[in-house]
């Protein structure tokens, strides 16, 4: 049986889910279950199927941007992502990966770069955004009141992606 999760453009065969194995491991994209998967064994290092299944798909996003035809970015008055961006990114989805944490969406950013989106139990939106300049910046909003909540610039990866998976488990 296959499945269709609309709001990121992912389909997936819910078959692999249900296989009868030792332990269950659940995937949520904020506070909604996405998937679930039993197992033998999880392995920290190593991606499971689900892991590697949202992983592949934010990769193939990732390549569909890169290979945009310019005329997009100058019509939208943007600048295309940069290679460092694209893998800065590409490394942040796998960080998050491991972790169970998956984006919501990616696209180019409005402000040259990638902008990940996330979500989180509260109805709150972030946008961790990784610029062509080398700037890290995160924005969480509360898109029912259309307000800003927090805003903040980064130095280090590390230090954005602890505050991400803060974000989504709330």
């Amino acid at each position: 049986m296959n499945g269709f999760l609309t709001a990121q453009d992912i389909s997936y065969d819910r078959d692999l889910y249900l296989q009868s194995h030792q332990e269950r491991q659940e995937y949520y994209m904020g506070d909604v279950q996405v998937a679930f998967e039993y197992v033998d064994q999880v392995q920290e290092d190593k991606p499971s199927v689900v892991q590697s299944f949202f992983l592949e798909t934010f990769v193939d996003k990732l390549h569909r941007i890169s290979s945009l035809d310019p005329t997009f970015f100058t019509s939208e008055e943007i600048q295309k992502p940069s290679e460092d961006v694209l893998d800065k990114a590409y490394n942040t989805i796998q960080e998050l990966a491991l972790l169970n944490i998956f984006p919501e969406n990616l696209d180019p950013s409005a402000d040259d770069g990638i902008c990940i989106e996330f979500k989180n139990g509260h109805a709150h939106n972030l946008y961790f955004e990784l610029y062509n300049n080398g700037e890290l910046g995160y924005l969480v909003e509360d898109p029912r009141l259309k307000k800003i909540i927090h805003n903040e610039d980064f130095d280090h990866i590390d230090d954005a992606l602890q505050s991400i998976q803060a974000f989504v488990s709330k």
